[in-house]
């Protein structure tokens, strides 16, 4: 419920039922309370009510609907000190909060157990145990499935009702082992164990029904738990009811909350299968159908076209078109032969006038780049009456510091040399 505009009053009740959906949003999952019974009593209904306190004085009301029976052998007198499981709600007619209790067990029986459930928890925690990426998916379909429980037990009817409504052909192992007392984790780790070690199964099923914390308690052992995360094969856990968390769930690769769901787990992919192929027997008929008519539509096309009907005729058109084809063939080869020979003729006329013209052009543009380059000669400066001097290596004397006195230089003339000294 959203607070209503400032600008109006609340009523009562809107005010606690707003305070009643804050509560359960925040702090809706089941949590461990310890105290002192302040007062407890229960009704003609089997309701329990009483007051749980602590040492400094704080209390609260507390309520476990149906408890009274379950809570009868315990002797519970105010002043004993016991550990509730459950959830914080608020009493929306009376505007007062209260604890809903699920599971009540003295404290001072339990209390050492259900702290090393937490140190255990904590660890197997810090571990990755319970990591959702350790955890595989079930297969698609299981070829046979192992379910340990207890024969005599309503879970297993449970799960072999609805899995073979399912699957009726489902292959389903059936592992005794007790679910409940002392030795029931090492009778049921044994059994994980030597159903990975003979690969006997694709799924194995760990299932019983709900009770309470005590007979969950074998549930919570660690070496059972280790055994669950190391193997092989994934593993369900249908043990409790939906407020029943046990080490079992936490390690499991699926939790479900009833034998039921655990079965519906185990039989979806099956299922899905059956459905996808019962889809596909369904659309085999129509298709093939669908292919035989457009098979026949093709034949009776084919049945009427006038070439199968009278093969020689597209012989007979073919060997007509060769005909002709050789026909105009013969007939155009002298008057393309003709057309060849008239250019031929022309081509050689023309050609002494060409070569003559491009000849006089190359003589012409010979005589034009002639003219510069001998611009350029050095014996054309020579013959004004020039000359150019060169030392031993033959390179040409530019200057007077290029020659020293006594040398023997060389004069380019532009008729001859001569041997000179410098003074």
């Amino acid at each position: 419920m959203m607070p209503h505009d400032p600008n109006f009053a609340w009523t009562v009740g809107e005010l606690n039922r707003y305070a009643q959906s804050v509560v359960k949003e925040h702090l809706g999952d089941t949590i461990w309370l310890c105290g002192e019974l302040g007062r407890i009593q229960s009704n003609a209904s089997g309701h329990v009510y009483g007051v749980l306190k602590d040492e400094q004085g704080n209390s609260i009301n507390i309520a476990f609907f149906g408890g009274a029976r379950k809570i009868a052998p315990l002797h519970l007198a105010p002043g004993a000190c016991v550990l509730v499981r459950g959830n914080l709600d608020l009493y929306v007619a009376g505007g007062s909060y209260q604890f809903i209790v699920r599971e009540l067990v003295p404290a001072n029986t339990q209390g050492g157990l259900m702290q090393r459930y937490l140190e255990t928890r904590k660890r197997l925690e810090a571990e990755g145990l319970f990591a959702p990426e350790r955890k595989r998916a079930l297969p698609l379909w299981p070829k046979c499935v192992a379910v340990i429980t207890s024969p005599s037990g309503a879970a297993l009817q449970d799960f072999l009702k609805t899995a073979y409504s399912r699957v009726p052909n489902l292959h389903v192992r059936i592992v005794a082992s007790p679910m409940q007392g002392a030795g029931t984790a090492t009778k049921v780790a044994s059994a994980v164990q030597c159903l990975n070690a003979w690969k006997a199964c694709d799924v194995i099923v760990i299932t019983r029904g709900g009770g309470s914390m005590e007979d969950l308690w074998e549930f919570n052992d660690e070496a059972l738990a280790r055994v669950v995360a190391s193997s092989e094969i994934p593993v369900v856990s249908a043990v409790g009811h939906q407020i029943d968390v046990t080490m079992l769930d936490y390690v499991a690769d699926v939790s479900v909350i009833t034998p039921t769901q655990a079965a519906n787990e185990v039989t979806e992919g099956v299922l899905q299968l059956a459905v996808a192929l019962k889809n596909v027997v369904q659309r085999l008929p129509r298709s093939i159908r669908h292919l035989l008519d457009n098979a026949r539509l093709r034949f009776v096309r084919s049945a009427s076209c006038a070439y199968l009907q009278h093969p020689q005729d597209l012989y007979h058109q073919q060997a007509q078109r060769l005909d002709n084809a050789q026909l105009r063939l013969a007939n155009a080869l002298p008057g393309r032969a003709r057309e060849l020979r008239i250019r031929l003729d022309e081509l050689r006329r023309r050609l002494p006038e060409a070569v003559a013209h491009a000849m006089a052009e190359r003589q012409a543009r010979l005589k034009n780049l002639a003219l510069p380059l001998g611009a350029l000669d050095p014996k054309g400066v020579l013959k004004r009456g020039y000359s150019i001097l060169l030392d031993g290596d033959k390179k040409a004397i530019r200057k007077p510091s290029d020659a020293r006195p006594g040398q023997e230089v060389t004069a380019l003339l532009s008729q001859g040399k001569l041997k000179l000294e410098v003074k």
